[in-house]
């Protein structure tokens, strides 16, 4: 990469967190400074940006909930996070910001998160606004695992939430896929595929032998879901759609989330997961056939347009619902099981409709991007290939991968070097 690009890069960024802070006052904004903000999902892609927006406009303090994962404690884990690009502008204006963040311990798919008699004391008395954004976001993940952090850790923290003295809104990450079954997702509830707390009394049940078979028949179980992740988050839903009755809450869906438009980078991001994964194995010539109808729009989002209708979202709730009248206490105990008229507003945070753009223009722009920035390691030239056709997709990937690979591997072998 040319470096003068990359520094040009750098400065515009600069000047772009520059321009913003000089904007001092929003309703939005002021509502969030010295607010106490409990957020889940920290270390992940939106949760990261959300923690870098919430420090870049002063609220008082973030508790972050997070767990020890892959050898590393929570402190280790944070560090990791705070050493990330995305904080370097905060660190210059706020070098001491680190200090509002309060680390807990706790892990959604443990009973009750896991958390101390401690924890939970100091978020109850001091948190006011909920940021949920974590989830297991894994396809393919066993359905009691994805049910236990998907559904009943959204449940135990609602349940959490609702002990809160001076909550003020709940928010619920979401995706525009959690009713894919439909064909028009529309801003409202829908039934779930399964009554959700049977589901978890399910999987809490049970034992190693059904979990196996119910592994192997997922699919069909599952079914119009096409994976665990979606199916859960339409479990999920309800559960936070009954919890909506008692408290302030509100739910935004995203469609496909990409790096970040703007703020606090452009270009941003921390995977190659969903898009972000295709578009690096077509540059590094990975992928050079792809079963997909080019006309189709990519219903894409920019992670940072996320955090925005997350952060909007919270504070439209907050002023929708400061002056209703608080349910009975005898109805707020939890049992929640007649459904009453929703009060929850859902936001679907899409494009696909107002500005759409089909996965070839999304190509081509990759494509054209490219030139200027080639990668440094790939294995074949940039090509773009798609097909309509099941069997013709079938055909060319035994052309354009499996019979290359194949040669490929068989060469280094016949040279004594390792195949690729």
């Amino acid at each position: 990469m040319d470096m003068r690009v990359s520094e040009e890069t750098a400065h515009n960024n600069e000047l772009t967190m520059t321009e913003e802070r000089k904007i001092t006052s929003t309703p939005v904004m002021e509502f969030y400074r010295d607010k106490c903000v409990l957020i889940t999902g920290g270390t992940g892609f939106i949760g990261r940006l959300l923690i870098e927006k919430m420090l870049r406009i002063n609220v008082r303090q973030i508790i972050l909930l997070s767990r020890p994962k892959k050898g590393k404690t929570v402190q280790e884990r944070c560090d990791d996070l705070f050493s990330s690009v995305v904080f370097m502008n905060l660190k210059k204006e706020f070098p001491t910001f680190t200090e509002r963040v309060k680390l807990i311990d706790g892990d959604l798919q443990h009973p009750s998160l896991g958390l101390s008699e401690e924890s939970i004391e100091f978020i109850v008395n001091n948190a006011q606004i909920v940021l949920h954004a974590a989830s297991d976001v894994r396809f393919d993940q066993a359905l009691k695992k994805a049910i236990e952090v998907n559904v009943r850790g959204t449940r135990d923290l609602l349940r959490l939430t609702e002990r809160i003295v001076n909550l003020q809104v709940f928010i619920y990450i979401s995706t525009a896929y959690s009713n894919c079954p439909q064909s028009v997702i529309k801003e409202t509830f829908y039934p779930p595929p399964s009554d959700p707390q049977s589901m978890i009394n399910l999987v809490e049940a049970m034992d190693e032998r059904f979990e196996e078979h119910m592994n192997k028949t997922v699919n069909d179980f599952i079914h119009p879901w096409p994976n665990t992740y979606v199916y859960t988050k339409a479990l999920t839903e309800d559960i936070v759609r009954q919890y909506g009755q008692l408290l302030p809450v509100a739910v935004v869906r995203p469609s496909i989330v990409i790096a970040t438009n703007e703020e606090p980078i452009g270009g941003w991001t921390d995977n190659i997961y969903g898009l972000n994964g295709v578009i690096a194995g077509v540059a590094l010539g990975i992928i050079r056939i792809m079963h997909v109808d080019d006309n189709n729009a990519a219903d894409i989002i920019p992670a940072d347009y996320v955090v925005n209708a997350v952060l909007a979202a919270g504070w439209q709730t907050y002023i929708e619902r400061k002056h209703e009248r608080p349910l009975p206490a005898a109805q707020s105990n939890g049992e929640l099981k007649g459904v009453a008229k929703p009060r929850t507003k859902i936001y679907n945070c899409v494009t696909g409709s107002d500005n759409p753009i089909s996965y070839q223009k999304i190509y081509e722009y990759s494509i054209e991007v490219g030139k200027s920035c080639p990668p440094k390691k790939s294995l074949w030239i940039v090509c773009h290939n798609t097909t309509k056709s099941k069997y013709m997709y079938e055909f060319y990937k035994l052309l354009y991968h499996l019979l290359p690979a194949f040669l490929i591997d068989t060469y280094l072998r016949a040279i004594r070097r390792t195949p690729r």
